[in-house]
């Protein structure tokens, strides 16, 4: 597992990304029973059903499926996409269930490991700073720089 907080004064949850790293090969991940991200029998790309998520009385109405290409991998993200609510959310966190934010669930790899992140709403706005937010266009930027070696991941580090 790969964990980064980036904000520990704020919810937990809701400021931790979780990576599951395994030792499997990409197309295993996809079609194994604890898949988040899945291959479906007609060879489409969806969403393990156990993850299709909301919350806050707010629904997905639509999945949105996007390859991504890495360094020595590739992979899909599937967006679930939330309506405008239709009156005012409970609480801040509720705010991550609407249009604002783009929730995603994703799995990429190659013939040797994959990797994994289940239910993440990041901001769709692009932001640099961590105290408003993680956008989705910086979270992607990072993630493409990872590169698979035999055995191991790795995350070039910025001087």
């Amino acid at each position: 597992m790969l964990y980064f907080q980036y904000d520990e004064a704020r919810d937990e949850y809701a400021k931790t990304l979780r990576l599951e790293v395994a030792r499997r090969p990409l197309e295993s991940a996809l079609t194994a029973p604890d898949a988040i991200v899945i291959r479906r029998r007609d060879g489409s790309i969806g969403l393990n059903d156990v993850y299709r998520w909301g919350g806050c009385g707010q629904t997905a109405v639509d999945l949105k499926v996007e390859s991504v290409v890495g360094r020595n991998w590739n992979g899909w993200v599937v967006e679930q996409v939330f309506p405008m609510p239709k009156r005012p959310l409970r609480s801040e966190a509720c705010q991550k269930f609407t249009p604002e934010y783009k929730c995603v669930d994703m799995t990429f790899g190659n013939d040797k490991m994959s990797v994994q992140l289940a239910s993440h709403c990041f901001l769709r706005k692009r932001v640099h700073n961590l105290d408003k937010e993680l956008s989705y266009d910086v979270f992607m930027d990072t993630i493409k720089t990872i590169e698979f070696h035999e055995g191991s991941v790795s995350v070039p580090r910025s001087n």
